[in-house]
């Protein structure tokens, strides 16, 4: 989403809605690796062995955020969502109170231009 990209495309008027942002759980850090044979990821090509542990070190930079505020890393990831422009939304699915109350405390969350810029980055 970046400046050249695609908001810059849909211009201001048009709303852009983010559906399931936290990545089925990806971007929450927790269950690695999937360990529940009943766990539906387990048959989606994105939620294998390799590809997790890739990703995994690639948002480091998100965890490093989240580490250093205090905040869960699927909050910091819907703030820099939410950063981006007034016309994108988000579509969380929390399955939990607790999700819901990370998800929700992301409106909360100002990121300083320094971390927005490391979070574009990756």
């Amino acid at each position: 989403m970046s400046e050249n990209g695609l908001l810059t495309r849909l211009g201001r008027e048009k709303r852009f809605v983010c559906y399931s942002p936290v990545g089925r759980g990806i971007l929450s850090g927790k269950n690695y690796p999937l360990s529940d044979p009943t766990d539906y990821r387990r048959n989606d090509g994105r939620f294998e062995p390799s590809k997790l542990v890739a990703l995994r070190d690639r948002l480091n930079v998100l965890w490093d955020i989240a580490k250093t505020r205090e905040k869960p890393p699927a909050a910091v990831a819907l703030a820099w969502l939410l950063s981006r422009a007034s016309n994108v939304h988000v579509i969380p699915g929390p399955k939990t109170i607790g999700q819901l109350e990370d998800c929700i405390s992301a409106v909360d969350i100002s990121l300083t231009t320094a971390e927005l810029a490391r979070l574009d980055e990756f």
